[in-house]
């Protein structure tokens, strides 16, 4: 069970106080994870309260305990490096608004790993996908089910006459096996999340 290393001084009141204080929303957060795992939540639980994975909180505490407080502060703050220029980051912000396939991109959905692929095709450059995901947490794109797009572009085949194929509503690659031939559907759209502009 996720402890609370009591050499930094700190104790679950403390760490409330701290987040109350607080103005940084993801310190905030943070400070607000550890006081629960410091009240006794586990991970799991302190995570469902403050909206994160258990693994993050997990994260979280271990940081706290091997740093401090200096621990919880952002590890990536700002443009992620030059490994892209402005003009090749308005590209990509301009690129990922359309789907990977439509850019010669063999992936149904935009991941950090689509991305990094086409920086590579594109600009020549290696990038981590990693570094591909904070560039666009830079650019504005949150990581999330692309559903409601979707909709919009049903919506707006409806407005015009067309009706979308199944497998063009679904986001599949034609001639691709539909996945509710495989296995019950939880959503009308996907349940794999993409970046996507909110």
């Amino acid at each position: 069970m996720l402890k609370i290393d009591s050499k930094w001084g700190e104790d679950a009141q403390s760490l409330l106080h701290k987040s109350i204080e607080e103005d940084d929303p993801h310190l905030r957060k943070r400070l607000m994870a550890l006081h629960l795992v410091a009240s006794g939540d586990s991970a799991k639980t302190a995570a469902q309260k403050v909206g994160s994975h258990r693994i993050t909180v997990a994260q979280w505490v271990h940081r706290f305990n091997a740093h401090g407080l200096e621990g919880l502060e952002s590890q990536w703050k700002g443009n992620p490096g030059r490994i892209l220029t402005d003009k090749e980051l308005e590209e990509l912000k301009e690129t990922v608004r359309h789907r990977p396939l439509e850019v010669g991109i063999n992936q149904d959905l935009w991941t950090g790993k689509a991305v990094a692929e086409y920086v590579m095709k594109k600009f020549r450059k290696k990038i981590h996908p990693y570094t591909a995901r904070l560039y666009l947490h830079h650019l504005g794109f949150r990581y999330q089910r692309p559903e409601k797009g979707w909709r919009r572009e049903e919506e707006s085949a409806a407005g015009s006459g067309r009706r979308l194929e199944r497998g063009e509503r679904f986001g599949h690659r034609e001639g691709e096996k539909r996945r509710e031939d495989r296995k019950p559907r939880r959503s009308r759209g996907t349940g794999r999340k993409a970046w996507v502009l909110p």
